[in-house]
């Protein structure tokens, strides 16, 4: 193996070649929009000719492949984003090859810093900087020495005790494939310790697909199948770590699973229903990750899925907004055979009808019909033996609803327009036979059919706009911070908000009414967790709070002050 460190300065970002649409900095700007700008460095100097991205994150996280906004940063580093709405943004620098400061990755922009900006602010003294990316590559081959080509690299990050951290160099599904000689090339890399690895494995709470029939074990750098054996690679700033080669260990096969599904009632086969499954610990009796190939029952109510790997699974129907039918889960275990045999019992689900009725003032020239409303019933996150999956529906025209596919237990009821372009709104309360049922919940038995449920809407044009003021101390590098919205004595959080680098937040589409604002942090990297800061941090957040009531459309400013240097804190 071989290292090299790569020699880069600030005119290398000169080089890079960007394809961007250019945005005009001259011009009047708007009244009321409002201002991003800043720096970006690299090495402690300015960094000219970097393209900065900027993503709307209520638009970007529906639309991952809109580009955002682009400018270039201007000889003295600096760059000016211009009549920009209110709103949460991601900023970040589009520098293949070099690290960019972030506040953590977000999907599906990477690395990047949050900004909160107010209606005709101006946010003038962000700074972004470049850190020289590292380099691994190595070359695949199987056990004879031939090039295993266009495979798919994992790259697995470690803390100083060997625990896996979560990491993504990029957002490209092809950018850690092998070439047509079996090398790859991972670049763009933070400091840190690596293990390369190829091949698929089953793990825990995890559920991995393959159109293959034929699969690599998973084997880790350099030839090795149990990653306590693997070679760790330490890389650091800047540096090409190369001959990372990788030996693939044995050609495994996938296996396929038969069964049928029955109807619980009456014994016969029930076709068209949908089948999915997911990882299975057999110890806690918990399902994990799932997923499905849109596999279903035929006429004779049998199904196949195709391409599973060795591992412990189950399987259940999948929850769909006009099915009748629900089932538990059917454990079952892959050695080295096919599966035959598997039979999922289907029973009759639960349902809720009812109709939605609109409280309080609204502004008729930001109305919306009400196909553009969905009404959602979310289920309780507490049943962990089955997939907690819920069901949604568009309402109709009579502002009605029939929502099937229930499972039974506590189900919260929540009216989702988000994609829309009127005005947002929110449930008030539910009403079940003239009673107020806490917490816009619903408790369902088997097969129950619940009719007349009354869900009462009103707009939720209400912003809480807050900031966190640190004493002794800020927000540790890499964390994230969120602030929830939730109301007195009810457990559901309403809407939440990221806590900026600023210390800057705002919680959007509130019902009118008193909430509770609460923090809460966590950061990607185990090792951050860890230090005396971290746990400190995390303690002082967790225990303050906050007081704000908003009203129709209205605004409404609070400030969360924490001592960190005290060991109470101070809210």
């Amino acid at each position: 193996m071989r290292r090299k460190l790569l020699l880069t300065c600030p005119i290398m970002l000169c080089l890079l070649v960007f394809v961007f649409k250019a945005l005009p900095v001259a011009g009047t700007q708007d009244k009321g929009k409002a201002i991003i700008a800043g720096k970006v460095m690299f090495k402690s100097e300015p960094a000219k000719g970097v393209v900065i991205g900027l993503y709307d994150k209520s638009i970007v996280e529906r639309n991952p492949n809109l580009p955002g906004r682009r400018v270039k940063s201007l000889p003295d580093g600096t760059f000016r984003f211009t009549d920009l709405p209110a709103g949460t943004y991601y900023l970040t620098a589009i520098a293949p090859g070099f690290v960019v400061s972030g506040d953590a990755n977000f999907w599906p922009v990477g690395k990047a810093r949050i900004v909160n900006v107010s209606e005709g602010s101006t946010i003038d003294d962000l700074e972004l900087d470049l850190r020289p990316g590292g380099v691994i590559t190595g070359r695949v081959t199987d056990s004879s020495g031939r090039p295993l080509v266009e495979k798919s690299i994992e790259l697995i990050s470690l803390d100083e005790k060997g625990n896996r951290i979560p990491f993504r160099a990029g957002w490209n599904p092809y950018l850690h494939n092998t070439d047509d000689r079996g090398i790859y090339r991972i670049y763009g890399l933070p400091a840190g310790r690596y293990i390369p690895s190829v091949g698929y494995e089953s793990r825990p709470n995890s559920i991995s697909f393959t159109l293959n029939r034929l699969y690599y074990q998973k084997t880790y750098h350099p030839d090795v199948t149990d990653i306590s054996r693997a070679k760790i690679l330490e890389l650091k700033e800047g540096e090409e770590i190369t001959g990372a080669d990788i030996i693939a260990g044995d050609v495994k096969r996938t296996y396929d699973v038969r069964g049928r599904v029955i109807d619980e009632e009456t014994g016969k086969p029930l076709a068209g229903v949908a089948i999915e499954y997911g990882s299975y610990d057999t110890v806690r009796k918990r399902i994990g990750a799932w997923g499905g190939g849109g596999e279903r029952a035929d006429a004779q109510g049998e199904f196949r899925l195709i391409g599973v790997l060795p591992g412990s699974y189950a399987a259940f129907l999948r929850t769909e907004e006009n099915s009748d039918y629900i089932s538990g889960i059917t454990p079952f275990s892959i050695d080295d055979r096919d599966v035959e045999g598997i039979e999922l019992r289907a029973s009759r689900s639960s349902g809720i009808s009812g109709h939605v009725i609109f409280e309080g003032p609204a502004d008729p020239s930001k109305s919306q019909t009400s196909t553009q409303l969905s009404i959602v019933a979310a289920p309780d996150q507490t049943n962990l033996e089955r997939p907690n999956i819920g069901v949604s529906m568009p309402l109709t025209q009579g502002m009605t609803f029939q929502l099937k596919g229930l499972q039974p237990g506590k189900h919260r009821i929540i009216i989702d327009n988000d994609a829309g372009k009127g005005q947002k709104v929110a449930v008030t309360r539910i009403e079940r036979d003239g009673a107020i049922l806490p917490d816009n919940k619903i408790d369902l038995g088997p097969q129950e059919q619940v009719r007349n449920l009354r869900v009462f809407i009103t707009a939720a044009g209400g912003v809480i706009r807050g900031q966190v003021k640190l004493i002794g101390g800020s927000i540790p590098t890499g964390f994230m911070v969120r602030a929830m919205a939730k109301r007195p004595g009810e457990t559901s959080v309403q809407r939440s908000g990221e806590v900026d680098s600023r210390g800057n937040f705002v919680i959007e589409n509130l019902a009118p009414g008193d909430y509770e604002i609460y923090l809460t942090g966590f950061s990607y990297d185990q090792r951050s967790n860890q230090t005396p800061e971290a746990r400190n941090f995390l303690g002082r957040i967790s225990k303050s709070s906050a007081s704000a009531s908003v009203g129709y459309g209205s605004e409404t400013q609070v400030t969360i002050t924490i001592d960190l240097t005290r060991p109470e804190g101070n809210q």
